[in-house]
């Protein structure tokens, strides 16, 4: 059970935010529940996003404004985890929106369940195009420990980064996001698999809390480097033990379709140490007893 009144640690990265930023800091500013603290961690913005945090500051001190040398999106949301002080930590990117009684629906059902959880998460909405439409953003909804969601998770990242509310301490024993360049945008995916293995208590909603803006630009238009980074959260959380052998074989056979692409990714990167990397370790799982073989006697 949570106390009504916990203190709820909302970590927003901005980059060169400035077009959306008014918008999601005025969607926290709507919530229900005013117990939050807002850190924007600014990741070396060049446009105006300081002057319109700033001028948020001006009128709430619940806004916490931080500057760093750009790092990129795990290492923001890092640097916010180090300066929260909440029981809670909520996820909210610079160009999206909460309905105004996301964080009351969370801290209420974190409230009513005598099980202590860690990860609560909803569905919600895309927002798309620019008329604003909005089309269904559909989660998982239900009780879950990590090892029931672990399977489900390695076949797809159902669980939406805006949605989530984490409990602090048990983030403090995830540890902090990987930063690994590769893993770029899937630093979210990656996190609730640590969290799965770590024995988290997960519980999701149906109700409709959040806007995700949907960009023509958006990183998730990047198919070759999403793949990439895909493949490796699958790689590095793979773990036998907590998959059935029919989830063994589904993943066995999917990673051996995307060694080609990933050797050709190698080459054309130079043989990057990080790609090649992932490709020994598509390898192993494939292929576990010829590859071990043969790196024992090869």
């Amino acid at each position: 059970m949570t106390k009504q009144q916990d203190l709820i640690s909302i970590i927003m990265p901005a980059y060169n935010a400035s077009a959306f930023i008014k918008d999601s800091i005025e969607s926290v500013l709507q919530q229900t529940y005013h117990n939050w603290e807002l850190i924007v961690i600014d990741d070396g913005s060049t446009d105006d996003t300081v002057s319109i945090i700033k001028s948020f500051q001006d009128q709430d001190s619940r806004i916490i404004y931080h500057y760093q040398e750009n790092q990129r999106l795990g290492a923001a949301r890092n640097t916010g985890f180090r300066l929260a002080t909440g029981t809670w930590i909520a996820f909210l990117d610079a160009d999206d929106l909460w309905m105004s009684d996301k964080l009351e629906v969370q801290i209420d059902a974190a409230a009513s369940h005598q099980i202590p959880l860690d990860v609560i998460f909803t569905s919600g909405y895309y927002l798309t195009g620019h008329e604003g439409e909005l089309k269904p953003y559909d989660s998982l909804s239900g009780f879950y420990t990590g090892q029931d969601l672990y399977p489900v998770l390695m076949k797809h990242n159902y669980i939406p980064v805006l949605s989530v509310m984490m409990r602090q301490a048990f983030l403090m024993q995830i540890g902090w996001q990987d930063t690994t360049p590769i893993v770029y945008g899937n630093e979210d995916w990656d996190y609730w698999l640590r969290a799965c293995r770590a024995g988290g208590i997960f519980l999701g909603l149906g109700q409709r809390l959040f806007k995700y803006r949907v960009h023509d630009n958006a990183m998730s238009a990047k198919r070759a480097a999403m793949l990439v980074a895909s493949l490796y959260v699958i790689c590095k959380n793979y773990h036998k033990a907590l998959l059935s052998t029919d989830d063994q074989l589904y993943h066995q056979r999917m990673l051996q379709e995307k060694i080609p692409f990933i050797a050709k990714r190698a080459l054309k990167t130079g043989l990057n140490s990080s790609v090649v990397g992932l490709l020994f370790m598509m390898l192993s799982i494939s292929f576990p007893p010829a590859f071990m073989f043969k790196k024992k006697h090869g």
